[in-house]
Order: structure tokens, then C-alpha cells, then sequence
């Protein structure tokens, strides 16, 4: 085939319009959700999660080719000298070297049937190192981020693609030793693709809430719904519609229509599971699995326990001289739950004796929302601050934090609040740190916490997942919060932040 003698002008023109580029050089456009990505996804971090049949190794091929030919990003070259001389590397990487290659095959079949493609390759090599070296200077690597990224050449990258990234279970480690290193000094951006996994970092959910609004201009995310995509053949479109696991009914849209693209018909719209909100609008739901390991928490709540039982929701250890104790309190309102209004949870108590791993949870109280007033809780949580001698208490400060602080103060008690509400970050390292200390092992023994069967917490930690909107959740953010605010002195300094 020969092309037109004005090609490369017409690449040129291209620029800023990536789906114009992508049918130019692969011979066809990119569908609407594939484009809005495109259009929107300039901040420094960015996450798409894409439903199937998205097409989300087709985009990664396509961008990435796109960004390599044009040196795209904050720094991009002004003139025709620039661009042939500014180095530009770009990565794509996975979990795993299979999964990342996967747009270099596409890559590698586009060269084989498109001069419009080769015109802009100098080179493609698959032996000692897999990468695509432009006719412009700009180079473009495919590694795999395991091993910490030891096989990922550390080299200054413009532009990367995380394929995959919900597979990664440290990805907040990966993210702040590996990727986000490799973008400073070039003003690069990176590109989070996937879906959550039972086993998924916090930070994802953090990427995908921070970057939801555009409140937070160093995110952005976008749910990639398959009805996005109008090459989808109406007939796939319906036999996926019919699968149970994904659609249980029909029912009316709503005055106005639908927010959502539900393919929606004659007025009504799917009834989508769970599974089929992840699968076809690519809404973020931790599928498969919970987020807390059910063995890791069967064997949090072994061996032999010699406290005594006040009734059904309190238990407590006598303390000991020389015994080394930290209590917390994840404080909630004074009206009866009637649903998951704010203000209406219980107020849960631990202690920890941390004086050796594991560690032994010594005290729990559980105060249903209504049963007890305020200055109850204070006269309680005084009570038990001074009788385990411990140097200070913690307690949730995600609410208004300062009356109950001056509360406790003066009756005595030393006060650190920890505030974990919101997308924050906090919030996360702490579910992560919890996640990890059931998981890890110590001189054979494995697993950080030892409890007595305690109804209420298993039952959480047994059922938790992300995002945690609509589920009980008071007995597991106080031992998040206790466990990580514990486990930053007196665990190893690489425990709370890698998975080893």
C-alpha cells in the first residue's frame, strides 16, 4: 500500500484529537467512552475503570502510540526541533509481563498489517528487552512490576500504563516506590486501568473517589460503561442483558430519564447485581471475595482466653503491672439505629496488651446507639484509660471532636484523636495496616491479633468491603485504627507499608 504524499501532514492534524489519530493510523475512531477518557485524563494520576468489552488493552495501545508520536504532556515540544530531540520514554506494565504485553501484541499485529502504523515505528524488539523505538526519538518499554519493579528499567517516564492495577495488592507501595519515582523531573502522568479484586489496595478506591469529581485535580477516574462503546453489536448487547448473575428485572426509569447509560428501553431500565454494575458499567465494587481473609480472621479469634464476661457486650482482662496497654474508641451517637442515618452507630471499645505478639485484646465494650448518654461514655472510657495506665486514649475524631475531647480531659484522660472520614487517605492505611497484621507472621507465628469470640466484630470483619457506605462498620474501624496507630513503632518499619 502506498500512502497519500500529505500522510504525515495529516497525522499532524491530528493532534488533540486522539480518536481522529487512532482511525488514521489504525483504521478506525475511538468509541464515546474510549474518548471521553482521552479528553479528560490529564492529571497525574488517572484510573479508568473500564466494564468488559470496553476495549481497555485496545485504548492502552492506541494512547500510548498516540502520546509517543505527539511527546504529549505538560512539557511537549513547541517546535519541529524539540520534537525530534526531547527524550520521551513511555511504560506500559502489569502485574505480570503476560498481562502487560498484551498491548504490545496488538502493537506488534498493527505493524504487520498497517503501513499507516509503520510509518511512525524505527523499530520493534521482543528479546532482551520489549520495546518500541519511534521515528521520532520517542521510545515506549513493556515490563512487569513484580519483584518491586526490579524488572522495569529505571528510567524517567513521560507517560505510564498500569494495566491491570486492581491485581496489584500493594499498590499504594508500588505506586510510591516504583511508578510515581519514575514520572519526576519529566512532569509524567500515570494510567491506573482495571477493576477491583478481593484483594485490591485501599488506595485504589482512594484514586477512584479523589478523582470522581474533579474536586481533587491531581485524580481523575471514570467508570468506562460498555454501552459507551456503540461498536458493541446490539446481539452481544443482548445476550449479555439476559444473563441472570447480571440483570435480575426491569423496571421504570425515573421521571427525566436515566443518569446512567442502562441501555434502557420502552421506559425501563436492567435491574444490575452487583457483578453486572462492575461488569457492564464498570461501577467499582470489590467482587469476588472480602476484603479481610475469613481464615485470618477465624484464626484472630483462637486460642485460650482467661477474661471474664459482663454480660453480652462487654468483656475485660484484669490488668497487669509492667504490662504495656493501648485502648481506642470509635464513638457514635446517642439515638437507636434505625438505619445508617450519622449519628445513630454504636460506640465500640478495645483494649490491646501489646506487651508481646501476639497481641491480646483485653477489653471490648459495646454500646448500642441509645443505651447509654454522653457523659456515661466519658465516666466509661475515664474509667477504663486509668485503669489499664495507659498514656493516652484514642478515640474517632472524624465528627465534632472538641467537646468530647475537653469532656475527657477533664475527667483526667489524655486525648489523641484520629480522623479517618471521607476518601482521605487515612482511612485507607488503616484498613491496609489491619489487612496486613492478620496476614503477616512473626518467629512462626502467624497473624498479629488474638481476641475472644466477639459476635459483633467477626461478623464485620467477615463481611467488610469496599466502598463501605451502606454496612455496620464500628468494630472494624476501631481496630484499624488501633492497630495502625500501634503498629508504627512497634512493628518493623517496612510491615505497614509492603506486603512481604
Amino acid at each position: 500500500m502506498t500512502l497519500p504524499a500529505n500522510f504525515m501532514e495529516q497525522v499532524a492534524a491530528c493532534y488533540g484529537n486522539p480518536s481522529a489519530f487512532s482511525e488514521l493510523v489504525f483504521g478506525s475512531p475511538l468509541h464515546a467512552g474510549q474518548q471521553r477518557y482521552a479528553a479528560n485524563a490529564n492529571s497525574d494520576v488517572n484510573f479508568l475503570l473500564p466494564g468488559n468489552s470496553f476495549g481497555k488493552t485496545e485504548l492502552i495501545a492506541r494512547l500510548v502510540t498516540y502520546n509517543c508520536w505527539f511527546k504529549d504532556g505538560v512539557e511537549r515540544p513547541t517546535n519541529f526541533s524539540d520534537w525530534l530531540s526531547q527524550e520521551y520514554k513511555a511504560l506500559v506494565a502489569s502485574f505480570s509481563y503476560t498481562i502487560g504485553m498484551e498491548s504490545f501484541e496488538r502493537l506488534k499485529n498493527v505493524y504487520q498489517n498497517r503501513e499507516e502504523f509503520r510509518v511512525l515505528v524505527k523499530s520493534m524488539k521482543n528479546s532482551d528487552v520489549t520495546r518500541i523505538e519511534f521515528n521520532n526519538g520517542a521510545i515506549c518499554d513493556w515490563g512487569s512490576l513484580d519483584g518491586q519493579g526490579k524488572l522495569v528499567e529505571a528510567a524517567r517516564r513521560r507517560i505510564i500504563f498500569v494495566d491491570e492495577a486492581g491485581h496489584i495488592p500493594d499498590l499504594a507501595g508500588t505506586f510510591d516506590n516504583i511508578l510515581y519515582p519514575r514520572t519526576m523531573g519529566v512532569s509524567g502522568r500515570i494510567h491506573l486501568f482495571g477493576t477491583p479484586k478481593a484483594h485490591s489496595d485501599p488506595y485504589l478506591l482512594e484514586i477512584y473517589e479523589k478523582g470522581k469529581d474533579g474536586t481533587d485535580p491531581f485524580y481523575f477516574s471514570q467508570s468506562g460503561s460498555v454501552f459507551e462503546n456503540e461498536f458493541w453489536p446490539d446481539r452481544e448487547k443482548e445476550r449479555v442483558l439476559a444473563n441472570p448473575r447480571y440483570v435480575t428485572g426491569w423496571e421504570d426509569c425515573p421521571e427525566g430519564g436515566c443518569e446512567e447509560n442502562l441501555a434502557c428501553r420502552d421506559g425501563k431500565h436492567p435491574i444490575l447485581t452487583l457483578m453486572g454494575r462492575q461488569v457492564i458499567l464498570g461501577a467499582f465494587i470489590i467482587a469476588g471475595g472480602f476484603f479481610f481473609n475469613r481464615h485470618h480472621i477465624q484464626r484472630m479469634f483462637s486460642g485460650e482466653h482467661n477474661g471474664v464476661w459482663l454480660g453480652d457486650t462487654r468483656y475485660t482482662v484484669e490488668p497487669e503491672e509492667g504490662r504495656l496497654y493501648l485502648g481506642a474508641f470509635d464513638l457514635g451517637g446517642n439515638r437507636k439505629r434505625k438505619r445508617r442515618n450519622v449519628g445513630s452507630d454504636a460506640t465500640v471499645g478495645v483494649v490491646v496488651d501489646y506487651t508481646e505478639r501476639p497481641w491480646q485484646v483485653v477489653r471490648y465494650e459495646y454500646i448500642e446507639g441509645g443505651s447509654a448518654d454522653w457523659q456515661q461514655k466519658y465516666d466509661l472510657m475515664a474509667d477504663i484509660f486509668k485503669q489499664y495506665s495507659m498514656p493516652y486514649l484514642l478515640i474517632d475524631s472524624t465528627g465534632q471532636i472538641d467537646s468530647v475531647s475537653e469532656a475527657l480531659q477533664d475527667r483526667g484522660v489524655e486525648v489523641e484523636g484520629i480522623h479517618f472520614g471521607g476518601a482521605g487517605s487515612k482511612k485507607f492505611d488503616m484498613l491496609r495496616s489491619l489487612q496486613l497484621a492478620l496476614e503477616l507472621e512473626w518467629d512462626t507465628v502467624r497473624g498479629l491479633i488474638r481476641s475472644p469470640m466477639l459476635e459483633r466484630m467477626k461478623y464485620e470483619l467477615d463481611h467488610y468491603v469496599l466502598p463501605d457506605d451502606d454496612i455496620v462498620q464500628d468494630n472494624v474501624m476501631v481496630m484499624a485504627m488501633l492497630v495502625h496507630h500501634l503498629g508504627q513503632w512497634e512493628l518493623p518499619a517496612a510491615t505497614m507499608g509492603e506486603v512481604f
